[in-house]
């Protein structure tokens, strides 16, 4: 009795020390429980694994190819240690023999499958949506004479922004645990070589002065231009704060000039179209065909995704169809506060009835209301739309920037120059007065203002310039291994 007298004692005197020391402890009991969890669970993971892997193949069966396209600076310079962990023992205990190749600068994984010899029979990305969306932009840039079938894609979502992994694997990175249960399920999906179909958007530049076209971007999740990816992209600036930079990105640019508040374009969009003459898309072969299935397929029920029976489903020759309502374009004028493009493949529960985009035009507001906006978007998963609208295609024609205008100004001004040579003394020196007013009053001015007219777009969280720009749906076009 004395002995608990004295520890009661003990911690009033020192309360504080001992505050902290509960809270040591249990984070240390949470800590060491999560990694026990973890590492049952990667041990069932690989043992699944090990029963495709032990599997005799034929001495006429050759391995199939496999390539795995790593970004070693994804999520912070991490994407390499979780893949090693938590993917590779899945790949390999499963017999797969996989080449794997380190990106070393943005759009390297682009060219790399762009200027592969032959394809592999299964192409694997691991890390986010960026590079996911290189590797699909890469397949889709290669010659069409070589007329090749092009490969299953797999999604190894080791990336900070993997959204569509995240959706294919029904996993969110809410706990270390679920991450790892998301990529073992990814991995293992593999392994057993179940496949989907998923839609594409393609993304064109229009530029009519241009006599070079320039070549599309393929994406699979979403295209945004809005305040929130503007303040949301800058959160690394915040580091300091450690996990709460997601949160005080919003709140350190709130009240700043340089984010996109006002979206303003002209929009035109079609209809969404079951499949015609005038909007079909010539599929290439799917490589989910018998070449292509693991030797132990013929042991696998055919009612599995990606078995023989689901592809000999007949195709539709759709340019056989018609349909008179599919060419009909309609016309908006946008003054919203953002505008996304996104697919189905990002939905919790997609709709299968009609391929579709969804043109989202967000409702706004800055100061506090943006905080407000921002903090729901990343808890709730809520964005405040104004009108959700179904789509095939659009066009953003995004209105006159403040450097358009200031170069067309330039222009007019040197035009003007050379009138006023033969103007007289009084109004050349009231036009100078009137271009001293115009310029800016010093170098930092000069500097900031160059700084708020750089806009941009983002398509699968990587940034482009914003300029006029195509997005077309090119429906279920890629296989990906899927659970």
């Amino acid at each position: 009795m004395a002995r608990i007298t004295k520890l009661v004692k003990g911690v009033q005197n020192h309360w504080k020390k001992s505050l902290f020391g509960v809270a040591a402890i249990t984070y240390g009991i949470n800590y060491a429980n999560e990694k026990y969890k973890i590492n049952q669970l990667m041990r069932n993971y690989c043992a699944e694994a090990s029963i495709y892997g032990d599997r005799t193949q034929p001495a006429n069966q050759p391995f199939p190819k496999v390539i795995v396209i790593l970004n070693p600076v994804a999520d912070r310079k991490s994407a390499a240690d979780t893949f090693e962990q938590y993917c590779a023992p899945i790949l390999n205990l499963g017999g797969l023999s996989i080449d794997i190749v380190k990106t070393d600068s943005e759009g390297h994984a682009r060219r790399y499958v762009e200027e592969l010899e032959t394809l592999p029979q299964a192409i694997l990305c691991a890390g986010g949506d960026g590079t996911l969306s290189e590797i699909v932009t890469g397949l889709f840039r290669r010659p069409p004479h070589l007329n090749e079938s092009h490969p299953v894609i797999g999604v190894l979502p080791v990336g900070r922004q993997s959204t569509f992994g995240e959706k294919l694997f029904n996993f969110t990175n809410s706990s270390e645990l679920q991450r790892v249960q998301g990529l073992a399920d990814a991995s293992l999906a593999i392994v057993l070589g179940n496949v989907v179909p998923k839609d594409v958007m393609k993304i064109e530049l229009i530029d009519a002065e241009s006599n070079v076209k320039a070549k599309p971007v393929y994406a699979l999740s979403s295209f945004e231009w809005s305040a929130f990816t503007d303040a949301f992209n800058r959160r690394d600036r915040y580091w300091y704060v450690g996990g709460l930079r997601d949160y005080v990105t919003f709140i350190f640019n709130a009240f700043d000039d340089s984010i996109t508040w006002n979206c303003a374009a002209k929009i035109t969009y079609t209809e969404p179209c079951a499949g015609c003459s005038n909007c079909y898309v010539t599929q290439k072969k799917s490589e989910a065909k018998s070449a292509n299935r693991r030797w132990w397929s013929g042991f696998i029920p055919s009612f599995r995704l990606g078995s023989s029976q689901s592809n000999a489903v007949k195709s539709t020759d759709y340019s056989k169809v018609q349909n008179a309502n599919c060419a009909n374009v309609t016309s908006i004028e946008c003054d919203s506060a953002g505008i996304i493009v996104s697919t189905e493949n990002i939905k919790s529960k997609p709709d299968e009835q009609i391929p579709h985009l969804s043109l989202k035009l967000i409702k706004g507001q800055s100061g506090f209301g943006f905080i407000g906006d921002g903090w729901d978007r990343l808890n709730k998963k809520k964005i405040n739309i104004d009108q959700n609208i179904a789509i095939r295609s659009v066009e953003i024609h995004p209105k006159i920037s403040i450097k358009e205008e200031n170069l067309k100004l330039e222009s007019k001004n040197s035009e003007n120059e050379q009138s006023n040579s033969e103007s007289t003394p009084n109004q050349q020196q009231q036009d100078e007065s009137n271009a001293e007013e115009k310029k800016p009053k010093s170098e930092a001015d000069k500097s900031k203002a160059e700084e708020e007219q750089e806009k941009f777009f983002y398509i699968d969280h990587e940034s482009y310039e914003v300029k006029p720009i195509r997005i077309t749906l090119l429906p279920k076009l890629v296989n990906f291994y899927s659970t």
